[in-house]
């Protein structure tokens, strides 16, 4: 098992946090703070991955994004279906599903973002993980560029082919939300490489203060200039965006690594980015199935307000993902779905 890197668990659980509070703004999501949150939350994860990529065989990246990526997806929409099925147990705590098995069906195998029309055929929201069904491909398209590019031996192919996925992937967005969120993967593409050039070049390790301040105004300004949902493919103005979303990522990853460098440590934040991806699966649960947060948020609200509300509903948010990743890991079988890595499955059949 490879060492970890410390500040990357640590910019890892703050990009997660960002996601699990940006989904809890509920009436605030349209402000300048929503804003600023989605501007660099998910792309700051397609950043980390380029700044962790290496190249390898195709086979070896779809082998390790089927047993990184696809298995969590396909557990947690099997435990989605089995905390529908049970809601009459816990008519409190669940919701029940309020769609056919066939419609249940269709959302696991489209992996979108937010729910669309395919002409006449209504095709439901899977939430939060269709990351995991972009990331996989997005990792598989970012391994062919970089392959081409080694093989033409043309300077700067790479950025022109990622610009291109890029392009397209905002373009098509307008007429058609792709199935597994392909949009977002053809606009993450030169995330990837921005993050690959800030490791090649050493700018985090050599980076200064200054570029950190850069990349914050950049972030903010993207942000006043409006929305990007990276899930539907959708900017304000695209070109800002993905400034915004680089000057951000690089912004946190600096910090992270500063802080970490320093000495100082939060286990749970550590723990909280190393585990990132149970996270995000049982947030998901959490958002489709579990009706207590609505409990929290509305008893909240009628006595204090909206604003504590919302503060109340992300917290709660934000322990329960991490109850999920303290108790994951010790559940045999579950464990092999979401930490592969650690608790393959020939384990247990040995």
């Amino acid at each position: 098992m490879k060492k970890r890197i410390e500040w990357i668990d640590l910019v890892r659980a703050v990009g997660m946090l960002l996601i699990v509070v940006g989904h809890s703004l509920g009436q605030y999501t349209g402000t300048y703070l929503g804003k600023v949150i989605f501007a660099v939350h998910v792309p700051l994860f397609f950043v980390v991955s380029g700044y962790l990529y290496k190249q390898q065989a195709t086979k070896v990246v779809v082998k390790k994004g089927f047993f990184n990526l696809l298995l969590p997806y396909m557990a947690t929409s099997i435990l989605l279906y089995i905390a529908y099925f049970n809601w009459h147990i816990f008519p409190h705590g669940f919701s029940q599903l309020t769609l056919s098995n066939r419609q249940f069906l269709l959302e696991v195998a489209a992996g979108l973002g937010t729910s669309t029309n395919y002409g006449h055929l209504f095709v439901p929201s899977i939430g939060a993980i269709w990351f995991l069904l972009a990331m996989f491909t997005a990792d598989i398209i970012f391994n062919f560029i970089v392959k081409v590019q080694r093989q033409v031996k043309m300077r700067y192919l790479d950025v022109l082919l990622t610009l291109i996925c890029c392009v397209i992937g905002f373009w098509t967005a307008k007429y058609i939300s792709l199935p597994w969120a392909f949009n977002a993967t053809l606009i993450s593409q030169p995330f990837y490489l921005f993050g690959k050039y800030l490791r090649q070049n050493d700018l985090l390790e050599q980076g200064k203060a200054a570029w950190m301040f850069l990349g914050i105004l950049l972030w903010l300004f993207s942000a006043y200039k409006g929305f990007f949902f990276i899930n539907i493919g959708y900017a304000a103005n695209p070109l800002w965006a993905m400034l915004g979303a680089m000057g951000g990522s690089y912004a946190l990853m600096y910090l992270a690594m500063v802080v970490t460098r320093s000495g100082f440590k939060v286990k749970w934040l550590n723990l909280y980015g190393a585990f990132s991806i149970i996270a995000l699966c049982f947030h998901l649960i959490d958002i489709k199935a579990i009706t207590l947060s609505s409990v929290i948020f509305n008893n909240l609200n009628a006595h204090y307000g909206p604003v504590l509300a919302t503060v109340g509903m992300s917290t709660y948010r934000i322990l329960l993902t991490f109850a999920a990743l303290l108790v994951v890991p010790k559940v045999p079988f579950i464990r092999s779905f979401y930490l592969h890595r650690k608790y393959p499955f020939k384990k247990i059949i040995s």
